[in-house]
């Protein structure tokens, strides 16, 4: 059954019986990394999802924030020419009434 060799037993077994333990072991690391990669491959698939979802809004974002920027550029144009109009109607009032004095 067993010899001794160093202080170690050391067994004998035949051939068949190894490599059919071998390939039990082979197989269950096999279906270990199939499930494994079941369950990664739909991971990656939401995460994936959820990115090009990210580079959507991300795009839409941009777009938004261009067309801030003219409405902005906009409402400071009309500001200015709003304070000009002010200006220009408080002279002209101011005229009127000195012409209305005199």
């Amino acid at each position: 059954m067993g010899l001794t060799f160093g202080g170690y037993l050391r067994f004998k077994a035949d051939e068949g019986s190894i490599y059919q333990a071998l390939s039990t072991a082979v197989g269950v690391l096999d279906s270990i990394e199939a499930t494994i990669a079941k369950f990664f491959s739909k991971q990656i698939e939401i995460v994936l999802f959820i990115l090009i979802e990210l580079r959507s809004m991300f795009e839409l974002e941009d777009e938004f924030l261009e067309e801030l920027e003219l409405a902005i550029a906009l409402v400071s144009t009309l500001l200015a020419k709003e304070e000009s109009l002010q200006e220009h109607l408080i002279h002209a009032a101011k005229e009127s009434r000195r012409g209305q004095d005199h």
